[in-house]
């Protein structure tokens, strides 16, 4: 059964502070995929259901933490709306992620019959230090997010050099683009001659899943594999004991100039025909003997597998599995002693045991 996305819900204007009277809209988006039945947009400030509607928007004049639920969707992230009576605000995005650009905007209200006079000085300031002074459009522009821009931002607006008002305070948390990537392989220990596809995996948030990204594919000592690509995908048609090593992946966010590494994983190669075994660990094989001379003990010999077959280079062989059994005790209790299969290799008239 499909997982559901989680819904997507938008502010226009895009701010999270307004001035009382103010009307904003909300848009909620969602899964294409509608469930039979379901086909309302719900709407929550806190955790009660405030509205319900057949269009995906709906307009709020109250402050309130909301949430929208689309069709076929989970509920939405929270959106904390302020609806202030303060002569300043400051006005900053819904959600703001590394390598975002984003403005703050110092806005003052408009005093009689809805006129307003500028502001002629405006200081930003975040975690008490000021970040910016005056400049010509009086917001602060930020041309890419970075994680350690999260804190408490406020801004001072100066009106003819006389009067000062400060705004409220605003948390803003950036938020991380996506973690580092896993990478997934097929086949950790494969047999050579085999086909490997190693996956480069990148969890996206919700309201960045058309984010593009680019991959890229290394070995032991930063060896590319692989180019930068749209392909999370990376196959090694015929892999062999000397492709036994440590790989690990990129990904990077091609707008937003974020590159994260996935940690590395070992692979090893396996010798055909010998499962488990790698390059430093090769199977030994023993002199020939016959089979009532490979049980101790005086252990009974029992056929465990005698259809399977080994492949050795180009040569296939009848393979017997075989393993040694012995019975201790009385009619009330008995202990069965069995040994680890031993695997027997037919040839002429003895046997070749190989552990």
């Amino acid at each position: 059964m499909p997982t559901a996305h989680q819904s997507v819900i938008s502010i226009r204007p895009p701010w999270t502070t307004f001035f009382k009277g103010a009307a904003v809209k909300m848009i909620c988006n969602g899964s294409d995929d509608y469930v039979t039945g379901q086909t309302q947009y719900i709407w929550y400030d806190h955790k009660n259901i405030r509205d319900k509607t057949t269009g995906n928007n709906l307009t709020v004049r109250d402050s309130g933490m909301y949430r929208c639920q689309a069709p076929g969707s989970l509920p939405s992230k929270p959106v904390n709306l302020l609806f202030s009576s303060g002569s300043l605000i400051l006005q900053t995005p819904t959600f703001v992620f590394e390598g975002d650009s984003f403005i703050l905007r110092c806005k003052k209200r408009g005093r009689g019959r809805g006129r307003r006079k500028e502001l002629t000085d405006v200081k930003y300031i975040r975690n008490g230090k000021i970040i910016s002074n005056f400049n010509k459009s009086l917001d602060l522009f930020i041309p890419q997010a970075r994680l350690n821009d999260s804190g408490s931002y406020q801004c001072i607006g100066i009106e003819n050099k006389m009067y000062k008002f400060r705004s409220n305070f605003k948390i803003i948390k950036i938020q991380e683009l996506f973690p580092d990537p896993t990478l997934n392989i097929t086949d950790l220990q494969p047999e050579e001659g085999s086909s490997v596809t190693l996956i480069c995996g990148v969890q996206l948030p919700p309201e960045r899943q058309d984010t593009l990204l680019h991959f890229i594919f290394y070995r032991d000592n930063g060896v590319v594999l692989s180019k930068w690509s749209r392909s999370p995908e990376f196959q090694i048609s015929n892999i062999w004991r000397k492709d036994s090593g440590v790989y690990w992946c990129g990904a990077e966010a091609v707008l937003n100039n974020i590159s994260k590494h996935s940690l590395p994983r070992q692979i090893h190669v396996q010798k055909a025909g010998f499962p488990g075994d790698n390059a430093s660990s090769c199977p030994t094989p023993r002199p020939k003997e016959s089979p009532q001379h490979m049980c101790p003990d005086a252990m009974e010999l029992q056929v465990v597998d005698g259809n399977a077959h080994l492949k050795e280079g180009n040569m296939v062989y009848s393979e017997i599995q075989m393993i040694c059994v012995k019975e201790e005790g009385n009619d009330i209790g008995k202990d069965v002693k069995v040994s680890p299969p031993l695997l027997v290799l037919p040839s002429q008239n003895d046997f070749e045991v190989i552990l």
